[in-house]
């Protein structure tokens, strides 16, 4: 409040002071939100469904919101900023990790044949496209990469079956209990 911010003995005993610091006190909460919100904005991950759309048409992105959820938007906004830089091993890897979390992808990089694979879980479809797309433009023309998806992680596994012959019984084979198709 703007009263907190003045000295007390300046307006306690003036009606008028008062007043006008009331009036006053609407607008500069205003002033204050909008500016708050305008800094959010500017960086994707963390802007609200004003700032994603402001960051689509700069992008000429045409996003479907009946479909796409504010947190998809938000990543294809920064997988399409992020294309755009040079690309290294390293660099690969923090926009993997923005995209899926540390911990929700591997790689595996053949340098002697120019291919990368990379694992992950699966996301979903809309995301899985978009990884797609992220993948193929920051990935070197002469370079082969694949992308395998799975529905279950090693700890869930893990978790849900109490020995690995259960699992091998469930799912007969490996490949199997990575898609998570049960027999």
């Amino acid at each position: 409040m703007l009263k907190d911010l003045i000295n007390k003995a300046l307006y306690e005993d003036n009606e008028e002071y008062n007043a006008i610091m009331d009036a006053v006190q609407p607008e500069l909460t205003f002033a204050a939100s909008s500016l708050f919100k305008s800094f959010r904005n500017r960086c994707p991950s963390i802007a609200d469904a004003d700032g994603i759309r402001a960051w689509e048409a700069i992008l000429g992105i045409i996003a479907d919101p009946a479909v796409e959820t504010i947190e998809f938007r938000q990543f294809r906004v920064i997988s399409r900023i992020s294309s755009s830089l040079p690309y290294t091993e390293r660099t690969l890897i923090q926009i993997m990790d923005s995209i899926l979390g540390a911990d929700g992808w591997e790689y595996e990089l053949d340098t002697g044949d120019y291919d990368l694979t990379i694992t992950s879980l699966q996301p979903g479809s809309l995301w899985l496209e978009e990884m797609r797309r992220t993948i193929a433009r920051i990935i070197p023309a002469n370079m082969k990469w694949d992308l395998r998806l799975y529905s279950r992680s090693w700890k869930s596994i893990y978790d849900d079956y109490p020995t690995w012959q259960v699992v091998l019984d469930t799912f007969s084979s490996w490949e199997n209990v990575m898609l998570g198709i049960e027999v």
